[in-house]
């Protein structure tokens, strides 16, 4: 789900019982995501030991985020 095309947020949950969050951020021609995953069984040992975090930064060369059309 994206907010004036500029936020975005979103869940994630997966068959091997893991769930994620994330985050977008968009400029005109830069993009900077955050996700962040963990584990949902109940016998998850470690529990948040076995959450991962993922950073992403895109920079768009040429056309701008504005002249793409976002779903």
């Amino acid at each position: 789900m994206y907010v004036k095309s500029t936020v975005g947020l979103g869940l994630n949950y997966r068959s091997t019982k893991e769930a994620a969050g994330l985050l977008t951020i968009n400029t005109r021609n830069f993009r900077v995501g955050y996700s962040y995953q963990f584990g949902t069984a109940s016998n998850n040992p470690g529990g948040a030991k076995r959450s991962t975090q993922e950073i992403s930064v895109a920079y768009f060369f040429g056309r701008l985020l504005d002249d793409l059309h976002l779903l």
